[in-house]
């Protein structure tokens, strides 16, 4: 990375944040969302049994099938409902609705609350015990029973198990899936366009400076840079070409004093010439003159 040029160097780092904080929301987000769909439904089976237990209580003690069979053709009614079955204490099939496809013997046994015994992909088995209720009320009303401590579960009278299909739940997470990783995707094209605009409005007049300074440096004094950007960047190439204009300047009046010295040491050389010219004229003249006088 030392050996990349500004412009990756400041892309990468402009991009690496918004592309991981973007990974992360997304995955935190369908993590979430999904998780809360399938509690959704976990929690609507282990409702509706810790409903139809008691409901099943009197058909159970009894042993009115009819009353059973009518309170699992309820609960049919119910979305993503496959299948309703009322068993007594000894496993025995008192009402069955539906198509039943997840219950097994390993089901058979009592547990203590309404829970989840089996998931799979496409289903999701609840079971409950029914109980013989073991309340004694006043018989007249009269006594706050909500008020009492809860009583002991009494004599267990079978078991009712419901088995939920996944495939709309499924259905509602593949779409939600589908929607956040769009919008997830939206939103890391968009950071990611914000990021190469900013990426750009940086490197690109610190290139242009570099270049600036590449051709003062070759002695293309008359460089200037287009200021484009705002703020400190704005100072900093207006900074750039006044620096450029002194150093122009300074270099224009220094070529002109070597311009004139020049001029002034060839007069003074000129000069000097002529005088020496003079000077053997004169001695030539002289040696003349007296070698006429001695003559």
């Amino acid at each position: 990375m030392k050996n990349w040029r500004l412009t990756h160097r400041i892309l990468l780092l402009a991009l690496a944040p918004v592309w991981i904080i973007s990974i992360l929301l997304t995955v935190l987000v369908v993590a979430g969302g999904t998780a809360e769909i399938d509690g959704a439904l976990k929690l609507r089976g282990t409702v509706i049994v810790r409903q139809l237990a008691p409901a099943s209580e009197y058909g159970a003690f009894s042993g009115n099938r009819e009353v059973l069979q009518a309170l699992t053709q309820a609960v049919m009614r119910e979305d993503d409902a496959k299948a309703v079955m009322i068993t007594d204490a000894q496993h025995r099939l008192l009402a069955v609705s539906g198509t039943p496809s997840r219950f097994s013997q390993s089901f058979k046994g009592a547990v203590d609350q309404a829970q989840v015994l089996h998931s799979e992909q496409d289903a999701l088995v609840f079971a409950a015990p029914i109980y013989q209720d073991a309340r004694q009320g006043d018989g007249l009303g009269l006594l706050d029973e909500t008020a009492a401590a809860p009583p002991k579960a009494g004599k267990l009278l079978g078991m009712v198990y419901l088995e939920l299909s996944n495939a709309n739940s499924q259905h509602s997470k593949n779409l939600f899936m589908l929607v956040s990783l769009l919008i997830g995707a939206l939103g890391t094209a968009g950071a990611t366009v914000l990021a190469l605009r900013m990426s750009r409005d940086i490197t690109r007049p610190l290139s242009s400076l570099l270049d600036g300074v590449n051709q003062m440096a070759q002695g293309k004094l008359k460089t200037r840079i287009q200021t484009q950007s705002t703020g400190e960047l704005a100072e900093l190439e207006n900074g750039f070409n006044l620096m450029a204009t002194k150093l122009q300047t300074g270099h224009e009046a220094l070529l002109k004093v070597n311009t004139n010295l020049e001029q002034l040491v060839a007069h003074r050389t000129q000069q000097l010439k002529d005088r020496n010219l003079a000077l053997e004229k004169l001695s030539a003249t002289d040696q003349l003159s007296r070698a006429q006088a001695e003559a």
